[in-house]
């Protein structure tokens, strides 16, 4: 019988598919020569083929041989299963199977630790997959048998389930099934303990040697594709996530009841000469090129522009070059990371109608400088700036023509009283002056002021031969001109003075 089989110099092993036939270990020190047929050294491989005519008796040699070979070809299907595994079901599923299947061993099953609860996976050979049992960890490993070792991150070497204590997972099926010898071990990660991995057989010492350190191989790589695995999905949940979100915020952008415009840089030593079909110019001492990315309906509407690359070659021009200044130190302020509100703008549409525009502005913050963005929102404010501008000169000359009526008001009190003629004027203006110099705000001068000229109006009540009485008043007629306070706060009551000046008559 003629057999090949690889051996490197540390006494491990290789198994190259359709290159050879039969492989297993064997190690040189043992010198075991049964018919040297020839030799042939791959010094690129860095291996020895050795090629052995088996004489008879060497049965036992062949069988272990046989052992190796299949434990390698079931070491190799599960790293090829570890490789199209999409969930942690599967993982767990497949790997039981092809254990089995291919190792030849009476039941395998892999559990995986789940916020806090234990949940295994088993393959019985004849019977297929066994329900799973859903244990919290803690409760196994409380049990103190291998599994819950294993859960401590302690491998173990083969058991008997005669020899160990209740609570471990499946220790009446295995003993009724007559597959009593089993392993455990743990599947870790970077020191992160992340399951166990158990495999069952019918007879003593199929679970150890080389069998054991292959398993135990098997179980690294198994821990390895699993945490590999945890990330690729959260990865897939995370881009999912974004997907969801930037369709979202693509919906909102577009919809949006005001203008948006969403800006981006591009380093100014990294332009061309020629500009990008996105940059809109350069911003004065900015260090950046601006990029207009994209604009929504509402924007392009306020505009009157028909696409996006329309508002790139006229947004700069909209802004007579006062506004322009000020847009700059917008921008520079919004790209730096102030929350901007509320600028008013002027702007001069093509057509050469004049407008204002309201911007607000927020910073996407990025991790390299050139990536950030900005959205700006902006409204076209025209309309209601007119009517603030229209508000503002009505309320002038409301002001005005109510200190003419202020001042007409003084001129009859002094007609009817020509003995303190300009006496109301001199009051107003030394009331004006003190509040002056006390440090009051215009409009608490200003209700001085009134107060001032109003102070005496209830004396229009008084009969004016009284108040203009030559001769000493009598009590009588004392007492009457003294009620002219009174009479000025009925005077001004139902008029919407500002309380302190009725306060400042009575």
């Amino acid at each position: 019988m003629e057999m090949v089989v690889i051996v490197r110099s540390a006494g491990e092993y290789l198994y190259l598919p359709g290159v050879i036939r039969e492989v297993g270990f064997y190690s040189l020190h043992r010198k075991v020569f049964l018919g040297w047929v020839g030799c042939l050294r791959v010094e690129r491989l860095g291996f020895s083929f050795w090629r052995w005519n088996v004489a008879k008796g060497a049965e036992k040699e062949i069988t272990d041989l046989r052992e190796i070979n299949r434990m390698l070809k079931m070491f190799i299907a599960c790293n090829q299963a570890l490789l199209e595994i999409k969930s942690e079901e599967e993982l767990k599923g497949n790997i039981s199977k092809v254990v089995v299947e291919k190792g030849n061993y009476a039941m395998c099953w892999v559990g995986v630790l789940e916020e806090g609860d234990f949940v295994p996976v088993a393959y019985v050979r004849g019977r297929g997959y066994v329900e799973g049992r859903k244990t919290n960890w803690q409760v196994i490993a409380s049990s103190g048998g291998p599994t819950a070792e294993a859960l401590r991150g302690n491998a173990s070497l083969e058991k008997n389930m005669l020899d160990v204590p209740f609570g471990e997972p499946w220790r009446e099926e295995v003993l009724a099934g007559s597959f009593r010898f089993f392993v455990s071990l743990p599947l870790v990660y970077q020191g992160e303990r992340l399951g166990v991995f158990n495999v069952y057989a019918r007879k003593v010492g199929c679970l150890t040697g080389e069998r054991y350190r292959l398993l135990g191989d098997l179980a690294s790589d198994i821990a390895l594709a699993l945490s590999l695995l945890r990330v690729r999905l959260l990865q897939e949940e995370l881009r999912e996530a974004l997907e969801v979100s930037e369709e979202r915020y693509r919906l909102i952008f577009e919809h949006a009841p005001m203008g948006l415009l969403e800006f981006g840089l591009a380093a100014k030593e990294t332009c061309q000469e020629s500009a990008n079909e996105e940059e809109i110019g350069w911003m004065g001492k900015f260090p950046f090129r601006l990029t207009l990315l994209r604009a929504n309906r509402q924007a392009l509407s306020t505009m009157g522009a028909e696409n996006l690359q329309v508002v790139r070659e006229t947004f700069l021009s909209l802004f007579p070059e006062d506004s322009l200044v000020s847009l700059e130190a917008f921008l520079v302020s919004v790209f730096g990371g102030s929350r901007e509100s509320q600028k008013e703008l002027a702007i001069c549409t093509p057509d050469g109608k004049s407008g204002y525009w309201q911007f607000d502005g927020i910073c996407i913050p990025a991790e390299k400088e050139s990536e950030k963005r900005a959205v700006i929102a902006f409204a076209d404010i025209t309309e209601r700036r007119m009517a603030q501008e229209e508000e503002k000169r009505w309320y002038a000359d409301l002001e005005k023509l109510f200190g003419q009526v202020v001042r007409m008001a003084s001129a009859l009190i002094e007609v009817r009283c020509p003995y303190t003629a300009g006496h109301q004027r001199r009051v107003a203006r030394l009331a004006y002056a003190i509040g002056k110099e006390l440090g009051m705000d215009e409009e608490a001068l200003q209700v001085l002021s009134i107060a001032g000229m109003l102070h005496d109006i209830g004396k229009m009540g008084i009969p004016a031969e009284i108040l203009n009485k030559p001769a000493q008043l009598t009590g009588a007629e004392w007492e009457l001109v003294k009620t002219h306070v009174q009479l000025g706060y009925e005077v001004v009551k139902d008029v919407d003075f500002p309380p302190r000046v009725k306060q400042a008559i009575l």
